[in-house]
């Protein structure tokens, strides 16, 4: 019994000597967590007919640690009814950077250059909403969109959830102002060791200058899990770093009711 005892507690002076987990890689071989405040834009079109939106977006986001962002984005929705849409997308993006990226060369350990990098993503949403009037006010709208999009390049595929509560000002029965405030969820699907890949609040507020030209201003504090590159877990190692952004946007958007041309 005595030499039993003995045994176990030898064992578990071993097991508590030993690291934590199989990484025998230095800490500086692995990325640093960071945080950054990146300004951002968003040029936007939408144009109306009936129940269907079509949008063409181009955003960009000037980044620190990384390359700088741009996305090329054209969505088209279509109103099933009052409360639902449905839509689907394009997007031509340049500058993303991926948990892979994180290489090396020789003895360093570094993030691979994306700044040339140019990737295709489809993917589809849909948008239920309602009408919350027994709120102050009246004018107030929740929704709750969930979108999937699929890389076509690399193959990863994602899901954003994003529940949104905005509030809509009217005067003289015109749309003076909007406020919104969202908080969004993005899930890998086949990709990331983390269950969220990245989410963060949201609020946004914007000026409806008349019914074709709507000005802008975002604010959103968002928080990326990086997990272990391919690379790096073939030399035996692993981790889980978290970033943080703030980011600051300026918005212009262009709306065009093709039933307001026909009257």
């Amino acid at each position: 019994m005595k030499t039993g005892i003995s045994i176990f507690f030898l064992l578990l002076l071993l097991f508590t000597a030993l690291p934590a987990s199989a990484d025998h890689h230095n800490e500086e071989d692995r990325p640093a967590e960071h945080s950054e405040f990146t300004p951002a834009f968003r040029l936007a079109s939408i144009t109306k007919y009936r129940d269907w939106d079509f949008q063409l977006n181009l955003s960009g986001e000037f980044r620190n640690e990384s390359a700088d962002f741009y996305e090329l984005q054209t969505v088209l929705y279509y109103r099933v009814f009052r409360h639902l849409k449905v839509g689907v997308l394009y997007s031509l993006q340049k500058g993303e950077r991926h948990d892979d990226d994180w290489i090396t060369e020789g003895d360093g350990w570094f993030w691979r250059d994306s700044s040339d990098r140019y990737e295709n993503l489809i993917g589809a949403d849909i948008t239920p909403r309602a009408l919350l009037p027994f709120l102050p006010g009246r004018n107030w709208l929740i929704s709750a969109k969930s979108r999937y999009s699929y890389n076509l390049n690399n193959e990863q595929q994602k899901i954003l959830f994003r529940p949104e509560l905005s509030y809509f000002h009217m005067k003289n029965r015109s749309l003076r102002w909007s406020i919104s405030s969202a908080y969004a969820l993005y899930f890998p699907i086949n990709f990331s060791d983390a269950l969220l890949y990245e989410h963060g609040p949201y609020l946004s507020f914007t000026m409806h200058i008349n019914k074709n030209l709507l000005l802008g201003l975002s604010g959103d504090y968002l928080m990326r899990n990086w997990s272990s590159s391919e690379a790096y877990k073939n030399a035996g190692g692993e981790y889980l770093i978290q970033d943080q952004r703030y980011r600051l946007g300026a918005s212009l958007i262009w709306k065009i009711d093709i039933r307001d041309k026909k009257r």
